[in-house]
Parts: structure tokens; sequence; C-alpha cells
């Protein structure tokens, strides 16, 4: 980082923090301004780059850089103490400063804690499928349960390793796999971090070939009793190594079956209907993506708002010509929605749904990237509640 760069970085996490980080590495000011301050800290940085805690400071803000606030507190809230929670939340530090505030704590408490926090924040904005836990007809009664306790004792880094190695060798091709974290989250299950090497691919350089490994990062979230999965894999492997991983901690083969709701033409009707003609405050529609225009040749065609603002008026114009664009469901590729899951939210968040026809009626799947985990189930509530729609994640 430049000179500029250092201190407008540390301006914008606030004066508490940078009061804070003042004290820290022992320098005493009477500056009052965030930009006094960051002044300060970042001339001392400089000075002695060379000291362990400027080197710390400033690697771990390279880190944080674009990851999200909220999710790097959530993290942070599972690692550290309570007591430690307490401090940092009643400091009155601004989003940026709590990040960093949780970020430099779980790093005095144990240094891989870091590559936690990246993980979690890195699978808050993951897409999941999801799946549900089919047990054989002579279990139907949950037998294979084991006692809560038990399961979390057990549910750990050495456990899932030989369930990657088993899953490996068994699939014949060779890959490779590795456990990286595994965190329990209070009340809301188990998280599994692990990498698999997918392919080994050469990079070549000026007079030579340098030898790498192409590997995904896999995540796995179960729920406590593991009935549930939600899984990332760009290689749609998640469900079957959670079925190995699941296998060994309860004794016994078992299958995750795909946990899709398929919802009647009409209830999709009635929504697609109602986002066309009566947008709310808490959901409206901004994309439309259709298989076929209704015009010569047929093309695809996408409809989308330039300013984040409803599609209302735009479908309303199409309809005042005689074009209904969205009357035949099964031309709807996708609808791009933006959700507001409480009335203060500033900033929406982005969700895309895909009707997929099957038998039955529509399965609805949506996904967004940047929308945090726990804000997924309030939207998928809010479907349910308001538009009688059922509609799981997906990873696409």
């Amino acid at each position: 980082m430049t000179k500029t760069t250092i201190a407008g970085t540390l301006e914008r996490h606030g004066s508490v923090m940078i009061r804070a980080l003042c004290c820290w590495c022992g320098i005493e000011t009477n500056a009052a301004t965030a930009a006094a301050l960051s002044a300060l800290l970042a001339r001392e940085m400089r000075q002695r780059h060379t000291a362990p805690w400027s080197r710390t400071l400033l690697l771990i803000m390279e880190l944080l850089q674009n990851r999200r606030h909220d999710s790097v507190a959530a993290a942070g809230r599972l690692l550290l103490r309570v007591d430690a929670i307490a401090a940092i939340e009643g400091a009155g530090f601004t989003p940026r400063g709590l990040r960093l505030a949780y970020a430099l704590a779980a790093y005095g408490q144990d240094p891989d804690d870091l590559t936690l926090i990246a993980l979690y924040e890195r699978a808050e904005r993951c897409s999941f499928a999801r799946y549900s836990l089919a047990l054989p007809p002579d279990d139907a009664d949950g037998g294979a349960q084991r006692p809560s306790d038990a399961l979390a004792s057990s549910f750990n880094r050495a456990t899932v390793d030989a369930a990657l190695h088993e899953f490996e060798a068994n699939s014949g091709g060779g890959g490779r796999s590795l456990c990286l974290r595994v965190l329990q989250e209070p009340d809301a299950g188990f998280l599994v971090f692990a990498n698999r090497v997918l392919r080994e691919v050469g990079i070549h350089e000026l007079d030579s070939t340098a030898f790498t490994d192409e590997a995904e990062l896999l995540v796995l979230k179960f729920s406590p009793d593991l009935a549930q999965l939600e899984a990332h894999s760009t290689r749609r492997i998640g469900a079957k190594i959670g079925e190995t991983i699941a296998s060994k901690l309860l004794g016994q083969p078992v299958v995750y079956v795909d946990s899709a709701v398929i919802n009647p033409d009409a209830v999709v009707r009635r929504l697609v209907d109602r986002l066309q003609s009566d947008s709310t405050s808490a959901l409206e529609l901004t994309e439309v993506q259709l298989r076929q225009a209704p015009i010569a040749g047929s093309p695809a065609l996408t409809l989308r708002s330039q300013d984040g603002r409803s599609l209302n008026r735009a479908l309303t114009a199409f309809s005042d010509c005689g074009i209904e664009l969205l009357s035949d469901l099964d031309n709807i590729r996708s609808l791009s929605v933006s959700f507001r899951a409480t009335h203060g939210d500033t900033a929406p968040h982005q969700f895309k749904l895909r009707l997929l026809r099957t038998t039955g009626g529509i399965h609805v799947q949506y996904t967004s990237a940047q929308t945090a985990r726990r804000t997924r189930p309030q939207f998928e509530e809010h479907l349910k509640q308001t538009y009688g729609i059922a509609a799981t994640p997906a990873a696409f």
C-alpha cells in the first residue's frame, strides 16, 4: 500500500477503531479526527514497517479487502469468548471497524482462525444445492440418528478426512481431497470446508513448464441431525461426499436426495402476475430472461432494469402493445428480483429464480451469490407466506 492508500484505508475504519489501534501499538496522541489519527498511525506503520504489529495489521487489512462486514463479524462471534465479543460489540465501532476488530481478536486468539474467517466469508457468498436424508424403509423411525452430543464430538477433521479418503478410493478417479476446517454453528449444524484436487495442470513459462494442481473448494453444511445437507461444489459432487461423511458418522450407508418441492402451475402463475403488476417494497422484479422472444426468429430475450427499479412499467408498456412477455410459464427461463429482508434495509438483496418444468408442476430454484446465508431462509419464508411458493436453493 502507498502512503495515501494506508491512511485512507485506516480512515474508513472510523475514529474509534483507529484510536484503539493507536493504543494497541503504543502511540499516544491527542488527535481527535479520523483523518488526523489515520495519518499518524500510517506514518508510524511506515517508520516501523518491520515491527510485528505493523506487519500483522497491514496483512489483516489486505485479507479483509472486499470481504463482507457481517460475515466476518459472524465468524468472529463463533470463534471468540463471550467476554471478548461483549467488549467488541460495546466499543462503538463502525461496521468496517467491527470487521477489523473481530479479525484482530481472532488472530490474537489463534492465527489459524484467520483462515477459518476467510473460509466462512467465502461460504456466505456461495450458492448451495439442498438435499434431504433418505432413510431406508426399516429405519423410518430415525434409528440411524445418533445423540447430538456424540455426533458433535465425532464430527471433526479426522473423521472428515477419513471419509474423504474413502470416497476418493471408491470413486476410482485417483482424486485427492483434504479437509480444511470443520466448524460447528450453535443450533445451525456443521460447516465442512475441503479442497478437492481435480487434476494436474501445466503453466507454460518462457523456457519451461510449471506443474500445479487445479482444485475446487467444497463447502458442505449439515443440519445438527444430518437430516439436511446444503452443498456447494462446481463439479456437483458435494452430495456424494456428504453421503460418505454422514455414513461414517452414523455407522451405516445413507443417501441424500434432492429436496425439490413441486409448485402447482396456478401458484407460480399467481407469483408471476403479482410481480409484473404489483411489486411491493419487499420484492421487486428487476430482470426477465425468456427462452424465446415473441418476434421473428424467436431469439432468447433478456429484459433488465438498468437503475434497479421495478420492471412493472416496462412490462405494462409491452402489454399495451399487445405483447404479453410472461404469459407462457414454460418460456420463462429465470426471473431476477430484489428483496428487502426488513423494512429498514437500505440495499436490497438480489435473487434469481429459475422455473423448472417437471412432472406435476414447476420446481422453483433460486440463487444469490452476494447474499449471506442467514438472509436466504427469510427470502424463502417470504415467498412461502406471501405467494405460496416453495423455493429451494441451487448452485446455478
